[in-house]
């Protein structure tokens, strides 16, 4: 009978050390998100992959408690970050250092290989959206549309073509000035 319930301690001991394993991932990662009085953007995504990559490797686990306990996490990591997440994303994509590279290396790790693509593109629209409010706010000889609608013309993937913005912004960074670039 002792023998019987030493076993049980130790199976559970066993459980617990596996538990902590995972949850020091968790433990660090929120250490560094909210560990800074004003976290930034560009932490956010690389964080979430951390976690969804190890969450994908335990849930190939052999353990079937790891197995089972890792299903359940995954199925509120989806839950909460399963959809693309917009604003932590446009964060990304104003930091000068990641821009648009970031999501295309991230989100092929981050979500299922169908939702990617649309994933991706709901980024770009809502980039070019931006830029496109900020062109109307701050350049008023730009033109542009008011219906709501990406100023520049777009591909049947919902991706900018060749003309418009990138004129725009090859005379910008050529040394022409924004502003000059809009007038045109």
């Amino acid at each position: 009978m002792v023998q019987h319930d030493l076993q049980q301690v130790n199976d559970e001991w066993e459980k617990i050390e596996k538990l902590l394993e995972i949850l020091k991932v968790f433990k660090a990662t929120t250490n560094i998100i909210s560990g800074i009085e004003y976290p930034f953007a560009n932490l956010f995504l690389g964080e979430v992959q951390r976690i969804k990559e190890l969450l994908d490797v335990k849930s190939e686990s052999l353990d079937d408690f790891v197995k089972i306990m890792v299903e359940n996490m995954k199925e509120r990591f989806t839950k909460y970050w399963g959809e693309c997440n917009l604003l932590m994303t446009i964060g990304l994509m104003v930091d000068p250092r990641l821009k648009m590279r970031v999501v295309e290396i991230a989100f092929p790790k981050m979500f299922p290989s169908d939702l990617v693509r649309e994933n991706i593109s709901k980024v770009k629209n809502i980039m070019y959206q931006l830029f496109d409010e900020y062109l109307r706010m701050y350049c008023s000889t730009c033109n542009v549309e008011e219906s709501g609608e990406c100023a520049f013309p777009m591909d049947a993937h919902g991706d900018v073509t060749s003309s418009g913005l990138s004129e725009l912004l090859q005379d910008v960074f050529s040394g022409g000035n924004f502003y000059t670039a809009c007038e045109k």
